[in-house]
């Protein structure tokens, strides 16, 4: 290889600007995300398309680098930044300060560091990404035994209340006034 020849830059630089591009993208192409949220290569090519346009360092980014930056740049400390705004006993966490530890929270938050040490840099460090990353995965679902699931619900065909809510006359076993209508229920059980 001449080394008079220059090549240009071999190695992407992320700027912030570039990396809330590729943000929106994603969050632009959210409808063509398959099961789970993951993004098809092609998407991700385009995205990178889309950061080439205000590229202002590096290389040209590559569908492989946005892909790389999501996997294993974004979305793992999405995760860690999550733990820390869904733990109990916490205040929250947000792009400013992260985690929102007083003195009242400190001993939940020396707890929490030591079964989760990869939480430890965000006590008073946000993370800028955090609003964009949240728009694009949302909250987390509730967790718990008492949470509401559709799935488990039981099947209101099998226990149709039978009444004519038009009609006051409605003289089935199990009558009840409700709202000035007269209602009758038959379970079917």
């Amino acid at each position: 290889m001449n080394p008079e020849v220059d090549t240009g830059p071999t190695k992407a630089v992320w700027t912030v600007a570039d990396v809330f591009k590729l943000l929106q993208y994603l969050i632009d192409q959210k409808p063509r995300a398959g099961d789970g949220g993951s993004y098809p290569m092609a998407i991700y090519n385009e995205a990178a398309v889309e950061c080439n346009k205000i590229r202002s360092q590096g290389a040209n980014k590559t569908g492989a680098m946005c892909k790389n930056k999501w996997s294993t740049g974004l979305r793992p400390i999405w995760k860690i930044c999550r733990e820390i705004d869904t733990r109990s006993g916490l205040g929250g966490f947000d792009t400013e300060k992260g985690a929102h530890i007083t003195a009242e929270s400190e001993h939940v938050w020396a707890d929490f560091v030591k079964s989760n040490p990869s939480v430890a840099p965000y006590k008073h460090k946000g993370w800028v990404y955090w609003d964009k990353m949240a728009e694009l995965l949302g909250s987390p679902p509730p967790r718990g035994h008492r949470v509401f699931r559709a799935s488990q619900m039981i099947d209101t065909r099998a226990i149709s209340p039978t009444w004519d809510i038009e009609n006051e006359n409605n003289d089935l076993p199990g009558d009840s006034q409700v709202r000035g209508h007269t209602t009758s229920f038959v379970a079917h059980i």
